[in-house]
């Protein structure tokens, strides 16, 4: 049996990946965020947040993201980052289908982005306080729970951990 990272590999997005990113980032959100977020809300906040031009703008503008895809070219997961300063790096959104997740996809995206930033001394991120099992996965990659924030969805209220690391 083939290892799981020879059954995907990870390459930088372009902005003709907008259309799968989308239809990524949607299914993962309703995945992850409906057990507390009413799914019309979501579809409202998601069609905002990943709206086409926003995406391609933010590809296109000088962050750095990544797409782990199998063979056929099928999009497993896809991760941003950009530097918050010249020694902070902000991971941004690090999202795999359900279906792949548990197959070392994730850790790959995070490990390239990390890449890209090589005066970065500390990795930050954001991550829902409802979502225990991305907490689990940051904190099984190195990260520490520092701060628990408000953020604004609207109608709904949600909390996010910050969460960061030393890069070395």
């Amino acid at each position: 049996m083939p290892s799981t990272a020879a059954l995907f590999s990870v390459r930088p997005a372009e902005a003709n990946d907008v259309p799968a990113i989308k239809k990524l980032l949607y299914e993962t959100w309703i995945a992850t965020y409906s057990h507390f977020v009413p799914v019309p809300e979501l579809k409202k906040i998601t069609d905002v947040w990943h709206a086409p031009e926003s995406l391609k703008r933010e590809i296109t503008g000088g962050g750095v993201w990544r797409l782990a895809e199998d063979k056929a070219g099928m999009l497993w997961g896809v991760a941003s980052a950009h530097a918050e300063s010249e020694s902070i790096v902000k991971l941004d959104r690090l999202y795999v289908l359900p279906a792949h997740q548990g197959k070392g996809v994730g850790k790959a995206l995070s490990l390239a982005l990390l890449k890209e930033f090589p005066a970065a001394k500390t990795a930050r991120l954001e991550v829902e306080e409802k979502n225990p099992r991305a907490r689990a996965f940051y904190q099984k990659l190195g990260y520490q729970e520092v701060q628990v924030v408000r953020q604004d969805l609207g109608p709904v209220e949600a909390w996010v951990v910050v969460m960061q690391k030393s890069v070395p």
